[in-house]
C-alpha cells in the first residue's frame, strides 16, 4: 500500500477539525436567545421597540446529573424581574385585561439547525405555560412556570454530559409601538431559571445548578441580573421564602484603573 500524500494527510486533519463537536455538558440548566448555550445563544437582547411584528426566542435546555430511563415530563420555573420598581405594561403579557394579553407563548419545536443540543422528546412533547403571576413575589417579579409531557409510547432517555432542548418561549413585538403601545418595552428585564424537574414513571430529579456561569439567566435591553440562590431540600417548591433572591440592574461600567488601584485591593 502506498503511503497517503502528505497533502492528502492535511486535508483530512482539517477535515476533521472543522467538523463541529458536541461538548460535554456540566449537570444543571440554561437559557439562551435565539439558540442553545452550547450553540452560543445570546445572554441579553436588545430591542429597538420600534415594530409590532416578529417575535424574540428563548432557549431552555439542561444536561442531567444522572441518566434517566423513560422521562415523561420536565417542569421548569422562572423569575422575571424589571430594574424599575414594578413590572411594566409591555411585560404583562398573558393574563387577562393585561396590556399585551397573549403575547407570550411556549412551545417545545427545537431548532433544526441546533448542532450542539438534542432535541429530548424528538418533536412529540406539548405543553405550554402553567403560571404567569404578575407582581409575584414582589411588585418587581413576575413567577413563571412550564409544564410538558409525552404520552407512553414516546418516552426518552437522557445521559450526562449532554445538552437537551427543553422548551422555547416566543414573546412577539405587539404592542411596542404606535397607537395603543404598552410602556416598558425599553425597560432592562432580567429572566432566570431557578429550578427544572426531571419526571419519570420511577424516578424525579430536580436541578438546580447552571450548565455554565450565569448560563441559567438573560437580560433584556441590558439588565444585569445579580444572583443568589440555594438548593434546601427541605422545600423542594419554587417561590419558597428565601428560597431565591435576585437584583436586576443595569451593567456595571468598565472602569481604568491603576496597577496600585488594584493592588490596593488586596491589602
Amino acid at each position: 500500500m502506498q503511503p497517503m500524500p502528505a497533502r492528502r494527510v492535511f486535508a483530512l486533519f482539517a477535515a476533521l477539525f472543522a467538523l463541529p463537536s458536541i461538548a460535554t455538558a456540566a449537570p444543571g440548566f440554561a437559557m439562551r436567545w435565539d439558540r442553545c448555550y452550547a450553540d452560543a445563544g445570546g445572554s441579553n437582547k436588545n430591542f429597538a421597540c420600534n415594530t409590532n411584528s416578529g417575535t424574540e426566542t428563548l432557549v431552555i435546555t439542561f444536561s442531567p446529573d444522572t441518566a434517566i430511563a423513560n422521562l415523561s415530563g420536565i417542569e421548569i420555573y422562572l423569575d422575571i424581574q424589571s430594574a424599575s420598581a414594578s413590572i411594566p405594561a409591555w411585560w404583562q403579557l398573558k393574563n387577562t385585561g393585561t396590556c399585551r394579553q397573549g403575547a407570550i407563548s411556549v412551545n417545545m419545536t427545537a431548532d433544526p439547525s441546533a448542532v450542539r443540543c438534542d432535541d429530548t422528546f424528538a418533536g412529540n412533547a406539548a405543553g405550554g405555560i402553567g403560571a404567569y403571576n404578575i407582581f409575584t413575589p414582589g411588585p418587581d417579579r413576575i413567577s413563571m412556570s412550564i409544564a410538558e409531557a409525552v404520552q407512553q409510547t414516546a418516552l426518552a432517555s437522557v445521559t450526562p454530559g449532554r445538552e437537551y432542548f427543553a422548551a422555547n418561549i416566543k414573546i412577539d413585538h405587539t404592542k411596542s409601538v404606535g397607537a395603543g403601545a404598552c410602556v416598558g418595552c425599553t425597560t432592562p428585564m432580567c429572566l432566570t431559571i431557578f429550578q427544572m424537574r426531571l419526571v419519570s414513571p420511577a424516578h424525579t430529579e430536580f436541578i438546580y445548578g447552571q450548565e455554565g456561569p450565569n448560563s441559567n439567566t438573560v437580560g433584556w435591553q441590558g439588565g444585569s441580573p445579580d444572583i443568589g440562590f440555594y438548593k434546601d431540600t427541605e422545600f423542594d417548591h419554587p417561590w419558597t421564602t428565601g428560597w431565591f433572591n435576585q437584583a436586576c440592574g443595569l451593567p456595571t461600567p468598565a472602569r481604568n484603573q491603576t496597577w496600585g488601584a488594584i493592588k490596593s485591593m488586596y491589602r
